[in-house]
């Protein structure tokens, strides 16, 4: 089995193009259709239904494609290992940020990993809890840093970087005329005041869904942000209420917070699967990424 034909094969069902794949792999589309060809020859079936402009993968495509990411990832680690061996570090690390806050720690970081392991290609993704946790599952990233409460956890390792709580941001003239300290009895009060939030894919709102839900509580939300410094911009202008980490609160004489203590708390996280091998690049990295956390705490 050619390994090169099936990095083409896979760039082929990425792409869903021969074309855009060919570029991408820097061949002729001519050579790509060629090697297809005498595979799809060699298996005894079709990988690909034809149209005008796209592929689609047949059901012995899915499978083939499959197999041949495992093959192509078992490679990758033994390269990595080998490397490991040598001291001889030059391989792509495919690392998942959540926005905001993870490009953040990356530009912070990255100049100093990049002082000690030159060779070494960073690959960074800004994407979501949810769409980071398929792509460890398709062994698509090596790394993923989220923000996690207890019950969202899957079968991967979890290292937790940071615990997290969760605080109520809230205008100084609204907070003023709040007598109770009581969680429940502050939000029934607020309730109708309008809110701003995370959206409603993200982690952070999923668990304050779940507590609004269990309390029959239905906020009036004006818009959504992955911005969570936005958001409490907003809340110091006096507008509006929000709910965000805690790690995102600034000191304004406009805006008062009140711990929700009440919620689940967040572990901010470095995940990985289970049989992952961990480069000695990348556990830099990861303690790169704790050494950063830890002078924020």
């Amino acid at each position: 089995m050619d390994l090169k034909q099936l990095e083409y094969i896979v760039e082929i069902a990425k792409e869903k193009n021969i074309t855009k794949a060919a570029k991408k792999l820097y061949i002729t589309q001519s050579a790509l259709n060629q090697t297809l060809l005498k595979l799809e020859k060699e298996i005894g079936e079709p990988l690909f239904e034809r149209s005008k402009l796209n592929l689609y993968l047949t059901e012995i495509g899915k499978i083939y494609i499959e197999q041949a990411k495992k093959i192509l990832e078992i490679k990758k680690e033994t390269y990595e290992k080998i490397d490991e061996i040598k001291g001889n570090y030059n391989s792509t690390i495919r690392i998942g940020l959540t926005p905001e806050r993870g490009m953040l720690m990356f530009l912070s970081i990255y100049p100093i990993f990049h002082e000690i392991y030159p060779n070494i290609k960073i690959e960074a993704l800004e994407l979501s809890v949810e769409e980071q946790h398929k792509m460890i599952e398709e062994r698509k990233l090596d790394i993923a840093f989220v923000n996690v409460a207890e019950n969202q956890k899957t079968k991967n390792i979890y290292q937790v970087i940071r615990k997290e709580k969760l605080i109520l941001a809230i205008p100084d003239k609204i907070f003023k005329n709040l007598k109770s300290k009581n969680i429940k009895n502050i939000f029934n009060k607020i309730i109708k005041e309008d809110f701003v939030m995370l959206p409603q894919n993200t982690t952070i709102r999923g668990v304050i869904d779940e507590y609004f839900k269990k309390f029959e509580l239905f906020p009036k939300i004006l818009f959504e942000s992955k911005n969570s410094s936005l958001l409490i911009k907003m809340v110091e202008s006096q507008l509006v209420c929000t709910i965000v980490s805690e790690i995102h609160a600034i000191e304004s004489d406009n805006i008062k917070y009140i711990l929700l203590e009440d919620f689940s708390h967040l572990d901010y996280s470095v995940m990985f699967k289970k049989d992952k091998f961990l480069s000695t690049p990348i556990k830099r990295f990861i303690k790169l990424a704790k050494e950063y956390w830890t002078l924020r705490k």
